[in-house]
């Protein structure tokens, strides 16, 4: 119970995620080529530097340097009180307490395809106008 889990996530174990990834490195290296992206630039390349041009090259800087980044959410799911998963309500206010309401992602029933930030804020403002109409 000491040894810390073994989890092994698949990435680029497909031989297609790994082309896509290296491919979209290309990219994003000819995009830093380009005369707009030259007037913002200071300097060369850092990370993983001039010296990594082989797809090879490329890939073993993608597997050492790929991460996970997330944002937690669906942890307090919104919905109706009739539903056993439900924590709150469509304002936010929490079943069974009174005065409290959860405003952060973790009220989305669900995660979105993609960076939640528009999402938490229409949230939060749709939530902000119920409180400020007293709903």
């Amino acid at each position: 119970m000491l040894d810390a889990p073994s989890i092994n996530l698949g990435w680029l174990a497909d031989p297609k995620d790994a082309e896509v990834a290296v491919a979209s490195f290309k990219r994003a290296r000819q995009i830093w080529e380009t005369a707009p992206a030259k007037v913002i630039r200071v300097g060369a390349e850092i990370v993983p530097g001039s010296a990594v041009q082989t797809d090879a090259q490329i890939l073993e800087y993608i597997r050492g340097a790929a991460q996970q980044i997330w944002h937690a959410s669906s942890t307090c799911k919104m919905g109706k009180m009739t539903d056993l998963d439900a924590v709150v309500d469509s304002k936010g206010k929490v079943f069974g307490v009174s005065g409290l309401r959860v405003v952060d992602n973790s009220i989305a029933p669900f995660s979105v395809p993609g960076h939640p930030q528009g999402t938490v804020y229409m949230l939060a403002e749709k939530i902000a106008d119920d409180i400020r109409a007293g709903r």
